[in-house]
């Protein structure tokens, strides 16, 4: 007998079973070539198990000279297979657009941002890739995204040609390979938890975007990497930190496939290894505590001598210090880390020679004084700052509702009095608007709601009521 839930149940399968013709024939054939290159440049030394921590800027790991010299031949040899490979890389020309990626964990944080950068005003199409089929959701993607002008790829389907293992979903290099197999030219990646308070399309064609092809923002942390990764492996004889002033934080990353397709290969290959060997290599004595996809962004670029922009403007933390709501709550809540405009950061000094380069052009003591420079810029808590606040990354408090509003979380006290999450008093409110050019908050209770008043009536009634007390009511219908 044919019952509904077996028509449900086969209609779901047949759907996911045709996520694979998402992916042209021509980047199918890639992920298989891709695969191929990767495995075939595996390095030949044991893994990278242990690294030192102490906060040196050349903490090396304890490697033989015999394991160096496998590791460098093993990069070598994917440097070689680059050019070729990387000319076979497919994807639209002169197309613009933004690349997303969450798991199904991470999809409704990732729906809240989508809607965020819709309210921006931006029309420009969005890939959201997931990194399954088991994160494949049928009604997001066949129904909610395609009203946003979105639509999902399943990542892993994009390297089912190859005769070759892939690793489990989530050890995929999400963000690379998302990047990869997009079909936009010029892209913006954006995580789950990061979205534009501006039209980000004007960016696309101004310095530093349009000089570069390759722009990163700071993170709060110094650089630091291993001296042999850049003098052993990459054949560059400098410092690592004379040439990258900082952290890159993670969430955003805008590229250009047409000037960095080679750099994109680079920063496949650490990252298809990086758990075994370069994320040890490329975050020697970090004070991140994460190692993962974009600390391989710059190396890869610097590796090949190809031009990138890191914003200089220090970033912003968002949130209460010492609100006093509550008898546990007399500390700071950073809830959000905001990043500046990069066509006005830009410019505000003329690019850093290494910058432009990838390499050379500055020493230590001038690296360090930069990372002072940007802890010293780094201001808190909707403090104003010279240039226009453009990114918002929420991952250390995720715009889920349900949460926020829990008795003692970020939006309600301890004794259940509603507060903004963002400012503690009138002031902080008032400056906070000044600096976006609108409430940013409001706007982002209203993606919320919008969100949650699709799948849970309940919680929409909730965010009514937080409307009712801090916004006055506008927002929520």
């Amino acid at each position: 007998m044919v019952t509904s839930a077996t028509v449900s149940g086969f209609r779901s399968a047949v759907l996911v079973a045709l996520l694979v013709l998402a992916f042209s024939t021509q980047q199918l054939a890639f992920g298989a070539d891709l695969i191929s290159a990767l495995v075939s440049a595996r390095p030949s030394c044991h893994p990278i198990s242990s690294s030192r921590d102490d906060g040196q800027e050349d903490a090396t790991e304890p490697l033989t000279d015999d394991e160096v010299q496998k590791l460098a031949q093993s990069h070598s040899a994917m440097k070689r297979l680059v050019p070729q490979l990387a000319s076979l890389l497919p994807f639209e020309e002169n197309t613009t657009g933004i690349v997303m990626a969450a798991s199904r964990y991470s999809l409704p944080s990732l729906l809240v941002s989508l809607r965020l950068l819709r309210r921006t005003g931006s029309r420009l199409p969005v890939e959201v890739f997931l990194p399954s089929r088991a994160d494949y959701d049928v009604t997001v993607c066949r129904e909610v995204l395609p009203k946003l002008h979105a639509r999902c790829l399943v990542l892993s389907d994009a390297q089912r040609p190859s005769r070759f293992s892939v690793k489990n979903s989530k050890d995929l290099p999400l963000q690379t390979f998302s990047i990869l197999f997009s079909t936009f030219q010029r892209v913006l990646f954006l995580n789950a938890h990061s979205f534009p308070a501006h039209d980000p399309e004007p960016l696309f064609d101004s310095p530093p975007f349009n000089t570069h092809g390759l722009v990163t923002w700071p993170a709060a942390w110094p650089y630091s990497a291993s001296a042999r990764f850049y003098n052993d492996l990459a054949g560059v004889s400098f410092t690592p930190s004379s040439a990258i002033q900082y952290a890159t934080q993670d969430g955003m990353v805008m590229l250009d496939k047409a000037l960095h397709r080679e750099t994109l290969m680079m920063m496949a290959y650490y990252n298809y290894f990086g758990p075994e060997y370069y994320y040890h290599l490329l975050k020697q004595g970090s004070q991140d505590v994460v190692t993962g996809e974009k600390d391989t962004i710059l190396p890869a670029a610097v590796a090949l001598r190809a031009p990138f922009y890191q914003v200089k403007s220090g970033l912003r933390l968002l949130g209460r210090l010492g609100a006093g709501h509550g008898e546990t709550d007399e500390k700071e809540s950073i809830m959000a880390i905001v990043q500046a405009d990069p066509s006005a950061d830009f410019d505000t000094k003329a690019p850093h020679v290494a910058q432009d380069l990838g390499v050379g052009g500055h020493d230590n003591a001038g690296a360090r004084k930069q990372q002072n420079v940007l802890a010293s810029s780094t201001t808190r808590l909707g403090m104003t700052t010279s240039l226009r606040p453009f990114f918002v990354n929420t991952a250390m408090a995720p715009l889920d509702p349900a949460k926020l509003l829990e008795a003692g979380g970020p939006a309600m006290t301890s004794e259940g009095k509603f507060v903004r999450m963002y400012a503690v008093e009138k002031d902080d409110e008032d400056r906070l608007i000044e600096d976006f050019g609108f409430d940013l908050e409001q706007r982002i209770w209203e993606s919320m709601a919008e969100e949650a008043c699709r799948t849970d009536e309940e919680l929409c009634t909730r965010i009514g009521r937080y409307f009712e007390t801090v916004f006055d009511g506008f927002g929520v219908r």
